[in-house]
């Protein structure tokens, strides 16, 4: 039996078991059987002109399912300035489509809905508390992104701001990035 979460972009396929008594009765982890991602009919890919969505996701299931810690990850974060961002997400997207982002186990990026300032693109990554591991990846990144900032360096941020962190709250790692001449040409 197919249905729709209210705040997703995928198709949900339920038994008739789970439908009718319950997933915590049949014994199942998840609340469905598989999901197959929609696109809604006016749905606006670009962030600087999408306004209704408050980020726009990409992922893929296969790279996911080889990440099994989800409460051990965070972001690195690159700022863009709004006539950036359209450029430099649809190249991160199809760095991360053609697998050259290492480490990368999904990305977002904010849109025009909640009137940001500048666009954000996130690329999520962990082990959290693997300070090798994620350097290597943010470097990677700025590598392959050919990213730069005003201030000179990326950040990388755990996912929970909370008691859940193995980690402090707020920024964690942080490194530096491509002189600033490069934000011009980037993604061209």
């Amino acid at each position: 039996m197919p249905y729709h979460m209210a705040d997703s972009r995928h198709m949900y396929y339920k038994t008739d078991e789970q439908s009718e008594t319950g997933t915590r009765w049949t014994g199942q982890e998840k609340n469905y059987i598989y999901k197959i991602k929609t696109t809604p009919a006016n749905f606006d890919p670009n962030p600087s002109t999408n306004t209704t969505d408050v980020f726009i996701d990409e992922s893929n299931d296969e790279i996911i399912s080889k990440y099994n810690d989800e409460l051990n990850v965070g972001k690195w974060i690159q700022y863009y300035a709004w006539h950036n961002i359209d450029a430099a997400w649809e190249n991160a997207k199809k760095l991360y489509r053609e697998r050259e982002l290492e480490g990368i186990v999904f990305m977002k990026v904010s849109t025009r809905l909640e009137g940001n300032k500048e666009g954000v693109i996130c690329f999520y990554c962990g082990p959290a508390d693997s300070k090798e591991e994620v350097e290597r990846y943010g470097h990677n990144l700025i590598q392959k992104t050919k990213y730069s900032s005003r201030n000179d360096f990326m950040c990388y941020k755990y996912k929970y701001n909370d008691k859940r962190s193995p980690l402090s709250p707020g920024w964690v790692y942080r490194i530096e990035t491509i002189a600033w001449s490069w934000r011009n040409d980037c993604c061209k």
